[in-house]
């Protein structure tokens, strides 16, 4: 079974800011219209902008928050969607697309080519959208029976901070090809991220990891 996980690092690496500031009209557009595609109602997106003007993280964007639900937010097979509402009503979606011709699924989209022992994925979209921050970028990157599982490429990243910009991207191949001992593949998206004034500021990371005959996603403030 395929796991896509969102984890997050124990060390806090998003942060709000100490005064109070005012997003433009179109930066609450656009942060709105980020959060009503994940199914929140026009009251709480209201609330929630307010909470970040007055410089204050959304529950979905706190470290600890995240950590104390992280096992709600495991997809897999059995379970391709999971949505947590956190108790100031901002919401993380994780969602897993599934093939339909290979026993492994993907993150999301992209082709497969499976033969004696070994599946390669080409094209596979890499993503997370938590109405504030979406990003995503493509991979290509083999699982092989009985041999070191590996990634060959990653490319098109795409960024989006609603209300905000992002700085100093980074998309590379940090490790190419499984380790012997069990350290898995990895790539990474790396950024840095702020809100128009600096209501809140951070770094965000959002890893892909081919392994154990498996991958996973992993994405951390």
């Amino acid at each position: 079974m395929a796991v896509l996980a969102f984890s997050f690092a124990s060390n806090n690496l998003t942060y709000a800011s100490d005064s109070k500031g005012k997003l433009t009209k179109a930066d609450e557009q656009s942060i709105s219209e980020g959060l009503a595609g994940l199914g929140v109602d026009e009251k709480t997106q209201h609330k929630l902008i307010k909470k970040l003007e007055r410089g204050e993280l959304w529950d979905s964007m706190n470290p600890e928050k995240i950590e104390a639900v992280k096992d709600q937010l495991v997809v897999s097979e059995e379970k391709p969607v999971a949505k947590y509402v956190f108790g100031d009503g901002s919401v993380l979606v994780n969602k897993l697309e599934l093939p339909s011709t290979s026993p492994y699924p993907t993150l999301e989209g992209g082709t497969q080519s499976c033969g004696s022992g070994y599946c390669t994925f080409q094209n596979v979209k890499v993503f997370r959208d938590d109405g504030l921050i979406k990003c995503y970028y493509y991979a290509n990157y083999t699982v092989l029976n009985g041999a070191p599982d590996y990634i060959s490429n990653v490319f098109s990243y795409n960024i989006t901070v609603r209300g905000g910009s992002y700085s100093n991207p980074s998309l590379k191949i940090l490790i190419p090809e499984e380790v012997e001992g069990g350290y898995p593949a990895q790539a990474e998206l790396f950024y840095n991220w702020q809100v128009t004034g600096g209501l809140a500021n951070g770094l965000n990371r959002l890893d892909l990891y081919v392994g154990h005959d498996d991958y996973w996603q992993a994405a951390s403030y």
